[in-house]
């Protein structure tokens, strides 16, 4: 491995913890979506579409996540 991947892995890892951080602060959300959504969806309506199924899969009654 030269400097140049060393230096990609080791970005790579560090953008990957700050990820892990903000997941557990609950500053970011994941929502499980199939690739069926995301490939199928059109761009105007992907979010929309996202929020609908995530309100399914935890039957909030709601219709959307609290932190939208």
């Amino acid at each position: 491995m030269d400097w140049r991947e060393f230096r990609a892995n080791l970005f790579m890892k560090e953008q990957l913890h700050q990820l892990r951080e903000k997941i557990e602060s609950d500053y970011w959300h994941v929502a499980a979506c199939s690739s069926d959504l995301i490939c199928g969806a059109s761009p105007e309506n992907l979010w929309q579409e996202i929020c609908s199924e995530w309100a399914v899969n935890t039957q909030s009654s709601a219709g959307y996540p609290s932190w939208i």
